[in-house]
């Protein structure tokens, strides 16, 4: 009777040790899959970035670029249309009313462009 439940408990703890190296070897299988995928969308991504850069690389040609430009007949703006931040509403008037937040920030940039009016002369002066 002994060796009748000693032979009943190995076989329930060895059905018990195969069930779970089953289950660790699916856990296992599933995270293989799942870094097989990541690595596959990496070397995809990576491509794609490959091709990005090459394409980045064309289309910013000096060359490329100035032949582009020849047929828009582009120039430089003249002074008169360069305005400050403060004068847009006389230039382009808002459709409704600016909140304090949006002039107080207008006012904030208005101050910065005519710091760098004043520093860039100075700095071309300089030179």
């Amino acid at each position: 009777m002994k060796f009748r439940f000693a032979g009943i408990l190995q076989f329930v703890c060895l059905i018990g040790i195969a069930g779970g190296l089953y289950g660790l070897k699916t856990v296992a299988d599933g995270k293989r899959d799942a870094l097989e995928s990541l690595e596959a969308q990496i070397a995809e991504d990576r491509r794609a970035i490959r091709m990005l850069e090459a394409d980045l690389a064309y289309f910013s040609q000096p060359q490329r670029l100035e032949a582009a430009a020849q047929g828009l007949e582009l120039s430089a703006p003249d002074a008169a249309r360069i305005v400050t931040v403060a004068e847009l509403d006389r230039v382009a008037p808002q459709a409704g009313p600016a909140t304090d937040a949006v002039g107080a920030a207008a006012a904030t940039a208005d101050t910065a462009a005519q710091d760098v009016a004043i520093a860039v002369p100075q700095m071309m002066g300089a030179r």
